[in-house]
């Protein structure tokens, strides 16, 4: 094989490389949104749109139109080595990721619970600070006044 066709083969890899995150992106939307049976053949169908236009251009940038076995094969090859890593590491990791996240999100929005009753009580129980927004308001009061 020439340097050319090397060539066009590593551009065809690396279309389908292309195509599997998409098709990967794709697919974890559907884990996290939870889509139906509709969506989901929609964004499918959407997708092979995508490759069939994608490999079509590429064909005609590369040979005219004219597909290969090879430009197929390569493309076929980037897709399967996103699939069977970056997709199966996707599956297995994203359920774990979202618990954890919701745990986190959990424990932060009880410790800013927290903090809040704590400022809350601070409040109530310091006198300068309620004497401080007593003279800002009658700051405010009187201003409004002379505008007026």
């Amino acid at each position: 094989m020439s340097a050319a066709g090397l060539e066009v083969l590593l551009y065809c890899i690396l279309l389908g490389i292309g195509l599997g995150i998409l098709f990967a992106a794709l697919e974890a939307a559907r884990l996290v949104l939870g889509l139906g049976k509709i969506v989901t053949g929609l964004l499918d169908v959407l997708f092979c749109a995508a490759a069939a236009c994608a490999s079509f251009i590429l064909a005609l940038a590369i040979y005219q139109g004219r597909i290969r076995f090879f430009q197929f094969g390569g493309e076929v090859l980037g897709f399967l080595l996103v699939q069977w890593t970056l997709t199966y590491a996707l599956k297995r990791l994203l359920p774990r990721l979202l618990r954890s996240l919701s745990r986190c999100g959990e424990k932060i929005r009880i410790y800013a619970a927290a903090i809040w009753k704590k400022q809350q009580r601070r409040r109530r129980k310091n006198p300068k600070m309620l004497l401080k927004k007593r003279i800002l308001s009658d700051s405010a009061e009187k201003k409004k006044k002379r505008l007026e």
